[in-house]
């Protein structure tokens, strides 16, 4: 008994080749440098009750007091120094939950309600409501920029005397 096989030839698995040209870019960027020359600082307070210290983080920092507090001493912003990219979009992300603990002595104190202002050389773009995330654009042709951050202190009517310090983190991305 004989079989038959029939094999198709090799060319007729034979494709065409097609070849397309990619462009792929990347674009390589300093990295941005970040400094923080002025804490923030309340100042001296005296408690006679309850109340808030509202520091406003502009060209030239102001405090502001409710309840019963009596405020001595200079108001100072804390201040940030950056270079980056002229034209580049970044992005300044406050604390997390958008307050600093300070302890000390006594019960804890809440700075909250952090805000950024006193900008240079930066054009602020966006900020997605109560998010800690906000963009800006580096306008300063040689890149560098400054910001202020400030926010809401909150006395207790019992807060024991003494020093509260506390450390917060900034992050500064490319958007």
């Amino acid at each position: 008994m004989a079989a038959a096989f029939a094999l198709p030839s090799a060319t007729a698995f034979a494709q065409a080749a097609h070849s397309q040209s990619i462009t792929t870019r990347t674009q390589v960027t300093d990295g941005m440098q970040l400094s923080n020359p002025w804490d923030m600082d309340f100042g001296v307070v005296l408690v006679q009750g309850a109340g808030t210290i509202v520091m406003t983080p502009a060209a030239d920092t102001t405090c502001t007091v409710t309840g019963q507090l009596i405020h001595n001493g200079t108001c100072v912003a804390s201040q940030f120094d950056a270079t980056g990219a002229f034209l580049r979009r970044i992005r300044i992300r406050k604390p997390a939950q958008n307050r600093i603990v300070l302890t000390g002595p006594g019960a804890d104190m809440i700075v909250s309600n952090v805000v950024i202002g006193g900008e240079t050389g930066i054009l602020r773009l966006t900020q997605n409501g109560r998010s800690r995330n906000i963009r800006y654009l580096v306008i300063n042709p040689d890149g560098t920029f400054t910001f202020k951050m400030g926010g809401t202190l909150t006395v207790a009517a019992d807060q024991a005397p003494g020093l509260y310090t506390g450390q917060f983190e900034v992050n500064l991305d490319y958007d």
